[in-house]
C-alpha cells in the first residue's frame, strides 16, 4: 500500500513537471526521489494513458464539463481546508492566522464563482422568509376547506 501512495505521489509530480513542458530526462533528475529516465518515461505514458481514458469515457461534452467542475470544487476545498489548517495550527501567530484565513475566503469565493453565485443577498433571504410564511398559511387553509368540506358532507 504505502508502495502504491509512494507510486501516486511521483506520478503527481510528473504530470506537474510535465505541463511545465520539462523533458523525460529534466523530470528525472528534478523529482524526490529521484528515478531514472526510463521510470518517467513509463509514468508519462500511464499518464497519457489515464487521459484518453478519462476523454473517451466523458466523450459527452456535459458529462466533461461537470466532471470538470467536480474537480476544480473539489481542489477548492482542498486549498479551504489547508487554510484552516493553517488557521489552527497558527494559535496566537495573527499574521499567519489572518493568512489562513484570507486562503479560506478566496477558496469559498473561487467555489461560489464554480457554481455561479457569489453568496446569499439579504433579499434572498427575505424572499425566503416569505415563502415559507405563506406555505405555512397554505397548510393552514387547506386544513379549513378540509374542515369545512368535512363539515358540510355531515350537515
Amino acid at each position: 500500500m504505502a508502495e502504491n501512495i509512494g507510486i501516486a505521489r511521483r506520478r503527481e509530480q510528473v504530470q506537474r513537471l510535465l505541463i511545465r513542458g520539462l523533458s523525460a530526462s529534466e523530470i528525472a533528475n528534478s523529482i524526490v526521489p529521484p528515478v531514472s529516465e526510463v521510470t518517467v518515461k513509463r509514468d508519462i505514458a500511464w499518464i497519457r494513458k489515464m487521459n484518453e481514458d478519462w476523454w473517451r469515457s466523458n466523450s459527452q461534452v456535459k458529462a466533461r464539463m461537470m466532471r470538470y467542475l467536480k474537480e476544480r470544487l473539489d481542489a477548492m476545498r482542498e486549498v479551504g481546508r489547508e487554510g484552516w489548517l493553517v488557521v489552527y495550527e497558527a494559535r496566537d501567530d495573527l499574521r499567519m492566522r489572518v493568512s489562513g484565513l484570507n486562503v479560506v475566503l478566496g477558496a469559498e469565493k473561487a467555489i461560489g464563482e464554480l457554481l455561479g453565485f457569489t453568496g446569499i443577498s439579504l433579499t434572498d433571504l427575505e424572499v425566503q422568509d416569505r415563502l415559507e410564511k405563506m406555505d405555512v398559511e397554505i397548510t393552514d387553509l387547506r386544513r379549513l376547506v378540509h374542515l369545512a368540506e368535512n363539515h358540510a358532507l355531515s350537515a
